[in-house]
């Protein structure tokens, strides 16, 4: 989160603003995160800075958790928010903000792949879709009751999270999406999700690569 926490530096988290997580099961062995919210004075917003369990904690694609493997990014997306990249600049529709550091994505933007020291490609991480640190999106970040038809390209986006809401990985077979054996032609969340970036976009590992937060997994925002 350079230059606006360096190394080392201690954060300061407030778990009430949106309210605290209150554990159910305190066996933090299991990979399932068992817990509700508080009320909160109010929702997380683009531009807030949280802390948040990592959602690949014990696996590299599949969302997880694991207790003490935390992040601190900023707010892109939230649910409902369509986000994506250009040219190496973050934006979300109907934000006309500044996001993030503007000076480190023009800096991203202006570095060639074959200087950017790793690979360009970006979640969903697929040559299929083809996005980049440079260019992603439009993406719709999935909310809470928010319907999507399975299409190829939705199947691919969201798979993951469908995968931890349901207990099982969806399959793509003869052009159709299928779910516990079932064809499915739409898709309703249940939970809300986050997209959440560095301000480092340089060298920060976030949803550029892991995708969608659950909203259960952030621990609170910081001052």
């Amino acid at each position: 989160m350079a230059p606006t926490y360096e190394s080392g530096e201690a954060v300061w988290v407030n778990k009430l603003l949106m309210g605290a997580r209150i554990y159910t099961d305190f066996d933090f062995s299991s990979s399932e995160l068992k817990a509700f919210r508080m009320p909160g004075f109010r929702k997380p917003k683009t531009g807030d800075v949280v802390i948040f369990n990592y959602p690949h904690g014990r696996d590299n694609y599949k969302i997880e958790f694991r207790i003490n493997y935390v992040y601190a990014k900023r707010i892109l997306g939230c649910p409902g928010d369509v986000i994506g990249i250009k040219d190496g600049i973050c934006y979300k529709e109907g934000f006309d903000g500044t996001f993030g550091v503007k000076e480190i994505q023009e800096a991203l933007s202006n570095t060639p792949e074959s200087q950017l020291g790793y690979s360009k490609s970006a979640f969903p991480l697929t040559d299929e879709v083809g996005w980049t640190v440079y260019d992603t999106g439009p993406l719709r970040v999935p909310a809470k009751g928010m319907s999507v038809p399975m299409t190829r390209l939705n199947y691919i986006l969201y798979r993951h999270v469908i995968e931890y809401e349901t207990g099982e990985m969806p399959l793509w077979e003869n052009g159709q999406c299928f779910s516990a054996g079932k064809p499915i032609t739409y898709y309703s969340f249940l939970q809300d999700y986050f997209y959440l970036i560095g301000d480092n976009v340089l060298n920060s590992k976030d949803s550029r690569y892991f995708g969608f937060v659950p909203e259960l997994y952030l621990i609170g925002i910081t001052k």
